[in-house]
């Protein structure tokens, strides 16, 4: 299974891999990572802030805001708006997408050098992140997914 997205010609795809792939939306610093939908094992909004703190010291994240929305397509879609403190100064934008797929959930994570650059791109980047769907393929077919059991 994997997400599947829409994104302007303008983007340019860095890397790609079966974990999922890393969009540069901007190249003065501003990124969109898709990874592939995992077993939904915790609550959405976890997901969200492991994601968003990644790679970040105890402390540093500051959430702003959590805004529920559907997908194009009408899956659920959770926008977590976040910022990188450091010394008491914003040192970067984040915003993570949290989708529900089934039992299935898929985490998108953008990153902004600058605050003032993902507030350039926002309605393009929250465009795209509607457009996300899943992609049944592979091993696995959507009539597996009815009776599929979690993973040990």
């Amino acid at each position: 299974m994997k997400t599947v997205l829409a994104w302007p010609p303008s983007w340019s795809l860095a890397e790609w891999s079966d974990e999922g792939f890393t969009l540069v939306v901007d190249p003065e610093g501003l990124t969109l990572e898709v990874l592939a939908p995992r077993y939904r094992t915790r609550d959405t909004s976890i997901l969200a802030r492991e994601r968003l703190e990644r790679g970040l010291p105890p402390g540093a994240l500051q959430i702003a805001r959590t805004t529920r929305l559907t997908t194009a397509c009408g899956w659920p879609l959770d926008l977590v708006d976040a910022a990188v403190i450091e010394r008491g100064e914003v040192i970067e934008g984040r915003m993570a997408a949290v989708y529900q797929f089934l039992d299935h959930a898929a985490v998108a994570l953008v990153r902004s050098r600058r605050q003032t650059l993902l507030g350039k791109h926002r309605a393009q980047v929250v465009e795209a992140l509607r457009s996300a769907r899943p992609a049944w393929s592979g091993a696995r077919v959507l009539a597996d997914l009815w009776s599929a059991e979690q993973p040990a």
